[in-house]
C-alpha cells in the first residue's frame, strides 16, 4: 500500500510573509471585486462607493505596516500604544471589506466616532500586585443612546468565528492520502455581543494559547482545552470516523467545555463519548458523505494537532482578544505612564507578560490572515 502526504510549504512567522500577502489588498479594483462578490453587488450598483471603500481598505492596511513597523523600534514603554493602532487599523480594514459598499469611514464617522471600547479607572494601581492589576482594569464596549457604537463595534459586527483544522486521512484499495485540511465550518454570522461588563486584561491573557508558557506569572490559568481532530474517510466501505480529542487538564475545564458541544438528535446513535483520566473523546461514525450535525465550542486551530476549545471566550475570536488586550494595555501605558512605568520599572509580572505578548504580536503571530 503506498501512502501520500500532502506537504505544505512552511509559511515563515514573521511580518514581511504578512505584510506581503496583505499587499494584495492594496489593488483597489481587486478589492472593489471583492466586496461586490461578498455582497453580491452588480458592476455598476454602488459603484463609487464601493470603490471609495476599497481605497479606505488600502490607506487603513498600509497605516498598519507603518505601526507595527514603528513599535519595532521602541520599548514596552510605548510598544502597546503603536501596537493597538495598528490592530485597529487592521480591523477596520477587515469591516470595510466585509461590510456592504455604504460603510466607508466617513458614512460610519457621524455615529461611530469612537474607539468602541471604553477603559475603567484602574486608580492606583502601582501599590498593587500585578495580577490584581490585571483583574481590575477592564475594557467595555461603548455605549451610547441604548446602541454600542465606535470602531470597536463596527468591527464585531463583521467578526466571525474561525474554522477548525484538522487531519485527514482518506484510505483507497491501493493508497492511503493524508493532509491537513478545514474539518469543520462556522456560521457567517455574529459571534455575540460581549458582556456590558466588559474584559479585563486577565480575561484576554487566559484565553490566548500562545501566553500559555509565562501566565503562570500572573497566576492566570487557561479559560480553553487543548485537543486534536481527525477524519479517517474509508473510500473501500464509504464508512468515515470524525475523532476529536481533549487532552488531560483539569477536569472542571474538561467538564464545561464538554458542555458545549451540541448534537442534533440524529446524531445519537452516531456518536461514542468515550471519557478518560482528566480527559475526554467524541467518536461520530456516518457514511461517507454525510454532514454531522452538531455545535462545537468555539476554538482557535494553530495545526492539524493543535486546536483549543473554549470554555469562555467571551464572544470574540483570537484576534479580537488581542484587539481588547491591546486597547487597555495602550490606554494604561498612554494615560496612566506613572503606573506603566512603574511596572517596567520593578520588571513586574504584569511588565514581563506584557512584554511576551508584544513580542509575539509583533513577530506576526498566526492570527493575522489575510480576510476573505
Amino acid at each position: 500500500m503506498v501512502t501520500i502526504t500532502s506537504v505544505h510549504e512552511t509559511i515563515p512567522n514573521d511580518t514581511d510573509f504578512i505584510w506581503r500577502m496583505l499587499r494584495r489588498y492594496h489593488d483597489v479594483d481587486w478589492v472593489g471585486g471583492r466586496i461586490r462578490q461578498i455582497h453580491s453587488l452588480g458592476r455598476n450598483e454602488h459603484k463609487e462607493n464601493v470603490l471609495k471603500q476599497a481605497r479606505q481598505v488600502k490607506y487603513c492596511l498600509k497605516q498598519a505596516e507603518e505601526y507595527f513597523s514603528a513599535a519595532k523600534s521602541v520599548s514596552i514603554a510605548t510598544q502597546p500604544v503603536l501596537l493597538y493602532y495598528g490592530v485597529m487599523s487592521l480591523a477596520v480594514a477587515e469591516y470595510l471589506l466585509k461590510s456592504d459598499g455604504k460603510s466607508s469611514l466617513d458614512a460610519n464617522r457621524s455615529t461611530h466616532k469612537h474607539h468602541g471600547l471604553e477603559l475603567t479607572d484602574c486608580g492606583n494601581t502601582n501599590a498593587l500586585k500585578s495580577e490584581e492589576v490585571a483583574t481590575i482594569i477592564r475594557a467595555k464596549p461603548f455605549i451610547s443612546q441604548d446602541e454600542r457604537r465606535g470602531t470597536f463595534e463596527l468591527w464585531h459586527r463583521e467578526a466571525r468565528e474561525y474554522p477548525i483544522i484538522g487531519k485527514r486521512t482518506r484510505k483507497y484499495t491501493s493508497s492511503t492520502e493524508v493532509t491537513t485540511e478545514i474539518s469543520g465550518y462556522p456560521n457567517d454570522r455574529r459571534i455575540g455581543e460581549i458582556s456590558s461588563k466588559g474584559l479585563s486584561l486577565a480575561d484576554c491573557f487566559s484565553a490566548l494559547p500562545f501566553l500559555a508558557p509565562i501566565m503562570y506569572q500572573l497566576n492566570l490559568f487557561p479559560s480553553y482545552v487543548r485537543a486534536l481532530n481527525e477524519i479517517v474517510e474509508d473510500h473501500r466501505t464509504n464508512i468515515a470516523i470524525l475523532d476529536v480529542i481533549i487532552h488531560p487538564t483539569d477536569t472542571n475545564l474538561v467538564m464545561n467545555v464538554a458542555d458545549k458541544f451540541l448534537f442534533a438528535p440524529s446524531e445519537v446513535g452516531r456518536v461514542n463519548i468515550h471519557e478518560f483520566k482528566s480527559g475526554l473523546g467524541f467518536r461520530w461514525t456516518v457514511s461517507d458523505g454525510d454532514r454531522v450535525q452538531a455545535r462545537l465550542p468555539r476554538s482557535i486551530s494553530y495545526l492539524a494537532e493543535e486546536t483549543y476549545f473554549y470554555a469562555d471566550d467571551h464572544n470574540l475570536n483570537e484576534f479580537g482578544l488581542i484587539y481588547v488586550g491591546l486597547y487597555i494595555l495602550g490606554n494604561l501605558a498612554r494615560y496612566y505612564p506613572d503606573v506603566w512605568m512603574w511596572h517596567i520599572e520593578k520588571s513586574s509580572a504584569l511588565a514581563i507578560v506584557s512584554d511576551h505578548f508584544f513580542l509575539r504580536v509583533n513577530l506576526g503571530h498566526r492570527y493575522f490572515a489575510c480576510p476573505n
